[in-house]
């Protein structure tokens, strides 16, 4: 379960933050807002007040243009990708 003081961290690193989906792999609720700005120390709270089971950061410019690159399948493609 994340805990509040895990997308605390985060949002203090300047990073997006919400509240996901494991089984879905993907954000609860409407997200788009979250593109534009970041989350308030208030809702985080809220959000992480119930142990979500999963995190989800959003990536570009309101993350400081952070980029990720996701390896499904337990990262099996990861070592093709390397080389």
């Amino acid at each position: 379960m994340i805990e509040s003081v895990i997308a605390t961290n985060y949002l203090n690193a300047g990073l997006s933050v919400l509240p996901a989906d494991r089984m879905l792999k993907c954000p609860r609720g409407k997200w788009k807002e979250w593109q534009t700005r970041l989350p308030t120390a208030e809702e985080e709270r809220a959000w992480f007040a119930n142990k979500q089971d999963a995190v989800c950061i959003v990536c570009g410019k309101v993350s400081g243009n952070l980029e990720e690159l996701d390896f499904d399948n337990k990262g099996e493609l990861f070592s093709k990708w390397k080389e």
